[in-house]
């Protein structure tokens, strides 16, 4: 079984000072506390593997699917499951809506360019937002 570090170094490459592209000529400008916030929020909302597939498995779906498919096809128990929906939810990384007696949840698909912008802005490759990058705003732009 590999270490986390080794693991991380297999995801990153084993070269982390390697520049992926040109970093914006204003690198001097900070990250406003409230955008590191969001940030932290969504980064935080991926720090549990188990919330990693869940929302790979409905990326990957292209209809909103029902509690009991996600729990049925990734084999996770029921509660452990709405758990990290919530959490998931709670940042507008997936959205939920009802059908009947049945919660059904998907991804958010305005997270799939937004997150890999907050990854660059965080590693100085893309300069910071004007404004925060909450849940609510992520909900409205999609």
């Amino acid at each position: 079984m590999s270490s986390p570090i080794a693991a991380t170094q297999r995801v990153l490459g084993d070269q982390p000072d390697v520049p992926s592209g040109q970093a914006p000529d204003e690198q001097a400008i900070a990250l406003d506390r409230a955008t590191a916030e969001a940030y932290s929020r969504w980064f935080h909302a991926l720090s549990d593997a188990t919330r990693i597939v869940i929302l790979s498995y409905l990326a990957r779906q292209s209809e909103p699917v029902p509690v009991g498919a996600i729990v049925n096809e990734l084999g996770i128990g029921q509660s452990t499951v709405s758990h990290h929906l919530r959490t998931l939810l709670e940042v507008g990384f997936v959205r939920r809506q009802r059908d009947r007696t049945n919660q059904l949840y998907q991804v958010n698909r305005n997270c799939i360019t937004r997150f890999p912008d907050a990854a660059e802005v965080v590693m100085g490759q893309r300069l910071p937002p004007r404004s925060e990058p909450d849940a609510s705003d992520a909900e409205a732009a999609s």
